[in-house]
């Protein structure tokens, strides 16, 4: 995911865990952290929408670059990475 978005913009993360037949599978437990431009970092419970399908959304409030990072942990552990760009603005 590496699309430019606007301050005040809401961004949505989403992952899809999978075992290797390619069958929606859960973690344990899934976390999603994302890192503003400022470097601030914070980690929360992402949302379940379905078997192996999980989200966050997060308010832009920054211009730079954001980083987001799903975990998942116990059985069926994985992890993806993606960021997306959030240009200036004159108005912030």
């Amino acid at each position: 995911m590496a699309n430019t978005y606007d301050i005040g913009d809401v961004v949505r993360w989403s992952v899809a865990f999978t075992d290797s037949d390619g069958t929606a599978v859960d973690p344990t437990a899934v976390v999603f952290k994302y890192q503003d431009p400022s470097g601030t970092e914070t980690s929360v419970a992402a949302v379940n929408d379905a078997v192996g399908a999980y989200h966050y959304d997060v308010t832009i409030a920054e211009a730079g670059v954001w980083h987001g990072r799903f975990e998942g942990t116990g059985t069926n552990v994985a992890a993806a990475e993606s960021y997306v760009a959030v240009r200036r603005s004159e108005f912030y």
